[in-house]
């Protein structure tokens, strides 16, 4: 952060290019026939590259920290307590947000209440249907009823009609 800081206050007091920008980047970009950086586009560019650095350690720190291993035990695969009070923290917490997003989702039809009994008949019939569809079981029985009532049939017949 000091040295966004520092190139900032650098670009913003000096009336010439950074050295990097007039001596690098510029150069390269009208080789690739790209109009050149203006301090204000350079300082918008550090920016976010600086954002994008630190979003990346976010996502990356923990997976380095979790790695090591606590110092009274050495090479444990056992769960500590923290690590299941965090991940009941975060399961609480999800379970939270996605009852605030249904919630939200469903505020067009909170004052209709037949037609929110509707979409709740049709939610549980579609998750009903859906779960016997994908049984393994299920689609190879159907299959091989299938199979049954299209034996001698051609290929390609579409039935009586």
């Amino acid at each position: 952060m000091a040295s966004l800081f520092l190139f900032e206050l650098h670009v913003t007091t000096r009336p010439t290019l950074p050295a990097i920008l007039g001596r690098f980047i510029n150069p390269l970009l009208t080789l690739m026939s790209r109009p050149p950086y203006l301090p204000f586009q350079a300082l918008t560019l550090a920016r976010k590259l600086v954002l994008t650095f630190f979003i990346a350690l976010s996502q990356i720190g923990p997976l380095l920290t979790t790695s090591q291993s606590l110092p009274g035990q050495t090479g444990s695969k056992d769960v500590h307590p923290q690590q299941l009070d965090r991940l009941d923290v975060n399961i609480h917490t999800a379970d939270q947000e996605i009852s605030r997003l249904l919630a939200l989702e469903l505020m067009p039809l909170a004052a209709d209440q037949p037609a929110m009994q509707e979409l709740r008949g049709s939610m549980r019939r579609w998750l009903v249907d859906n779960t016997v569809r994908s049984n393994a079981e299920v689609r190879t029985a159907v299959g091989r009823v299938l199979e049954r009532r299209r034996a001698g049939v051609p290929a390609g017949a579409q039935g009586a009609r």
